[in-house]
């Protein structure tokens, strides 16, 4: 069974070690999507893939936040390499499972229906929130509930039937034809959003900025990241604050919340770890790279030095020597000037030559319509003078003249007689 996971990393410098040795308990192939890290997280994803031979590193060299449009770009490249299973993983995810053979037992499952797996949320907590590295060993607090939020697994037969599928920013659906699909529960995912204070400040004004560079960007796509950046204006960074941070992750409602519903909520909740809980964890890769300090600041820098607000369906993207870039679409004008210039003038002429066709067809219907006319009003005007002329024939004739006087009597007696029969109606009623 070959089990791949695709993963876009931006400096997670305290949390990536851990993440790439679950990742190397539990997958065989990776796609590790390095986008512009300056913490030392570019490095450490290098020597990983370099242990590993069928881990790949990827720099997506762009500074907006297009999360969707390249994750889709890998599923397509992943599923070439003959995948069984695909997870789509954040560093800050680890799946809730000891080791590869119960993963394997629950996709064998998930392949049997054919379908879609989602792995829940489970938010975690740190108890101390001043470390300045996370591992496996870092106490954390688990919700006592599981996350609305789930992450997709897609198996390889899937994808075979539905090659035009789609997943949706954040990788919570996938879609086929614009309907979303149902999914199948396979479990649960440890999601630990919030380290310490600078990983969450930086992660809050870093990721708001390159989501903010992509054109689609609209209020509420990343409302944990606004209503943090609100908290941040309002009051200090404390550990209640990073607390309620975290509670966003469970449930976005509970921006309403106030701390002391906050506290209540992970109130007895215990102390755990991911090796007590345990989660898959190999020891078989080697690190030398360092973090580079005091790098918060040069990480916000680099976030706003080229920053460009772009949109993502007029690019697509390009891979060359493991660098991603996004590349403008060509139009017909930048293929070759001349001739669409000459094309675009041509479909301006025809265009014209229509328009003047239908004046000259209304015209002529005009025309023929006015012809009509003519012919009835000289048609009608020969049976008048017709009628004018056997008039006056008539009123010449001798005939006319000598029975002109018995005529008036006629009209006379015609009139009397009427007349009397108003007056007969008038006396009855």
């Amino acid at each position: 069974m070959n089990i791949g996971v695709i993963s876009m990393i931006r400096n997670e410098i305290d949390i990536i070690k851990p993440f790439l040795m679950h990742c190397d308990s539990l997958f065989d192939t990776a796609f590790l999507i390095d986008h512009r890290s300056i913490d030392g997280t570019a490095e450490i994803l290098k020597e990983a893939v370099q242990q590993k031979k069928n881990w790949h590193y990827y720099l997506l060299d762009t500074p907006a936040r297009i999360q969707q449009k390249v994750t889709n770009f890998f599923i397509n490249k992943s599923f070439e390499e003959d995948i069984d299973f695909l997870f789509i993983l954040d560093a800050d995810e680890f799946v809730n499972v000891p080791d590869r053979e119960t993963l394997e037992e629950k996709l064998n499952e998930l392949d049997d229906s054919g379908g879609i797996g989602s792995l829940q949320w489970i938010n975690c907590a740190l108890k101390d929130v001043d470390i300045p590295e996370f591992n496996f060993a870092t106490q954390i607090l688990l919700s006592p509930q599981v996350s609305k939020f789930n992450k997709v697994v897609i198996p390889g037969s899937f994808y075979k039937n539905n090659h035009n599928m789609n997943v949706s920013m954040g990788n919570h659906a996938v879609f086929v034809n614009g309907k979303k699909n149902s999914t199948e529960k396979l479990g649960t995912l440890l999601h630990i959003p919030i380290r310490s204070k600078a990983q969450a400040i930086k992660k809050a004004i870093v990721t708001t900025i390159s989501g903010r560079a992509n054109h689609n960007y609209k209020n509420g796509m990343g409302y944990q990241f606004d209503e943090f950046l609100k908290r941040i204006i309002e009051t200090d960074v404390n550990p209640q604050m990073l607390l309620s941070f975290t509670h966003i992750y469970q449930n976005p409602e509970s921006t309403k919340d106030n701390i002391e519903s906050i506290n209540k909520f992970w109130e007895g909740v215990s102390c755990t770890s991911l090796q007590k809980i345990p989660v898959g964890r190999s020891q078989n890769l080697r690190f030398s790279s360092v973090a580079n300090k005091d790098n918060i600041y040069k990480i916000i820098a680099n976030a706003l030095i080229d920053y460009e607000i772009i949109h993502p369906d007029d690019y697509d993207i390009k891979s060359k020597d493991q660098i991603i870039k996004l590349e403008k679409k060509k139009t017909n004008y930048d293929i070759n000037p001349e001739t669409f210039l000459q094309n675009n003038h041509q479909l301006k002429l025809n265009s014209l030559e229509s328009e003047i066709n239908k004046l000259e067809q209304q015209v002529e219907f005009s025309q023929n319509k006015l012809e009509e006319t003519r012919k009835i009003n000289c048609r009608i005007e020969v049976g008048i003078n017709a009628l004018q002329q056997e008039v006056l024939f008539y009123k010449n004739s001798r005939s006319w003249r000598m029975t002109k006087p018995f005529r008036t009597l006629m009209i006379f007696f015609r009139k009397l007689f009427r007349h009397g029969e108003y007056k007969q109606t008038i006396n009855d009623n």
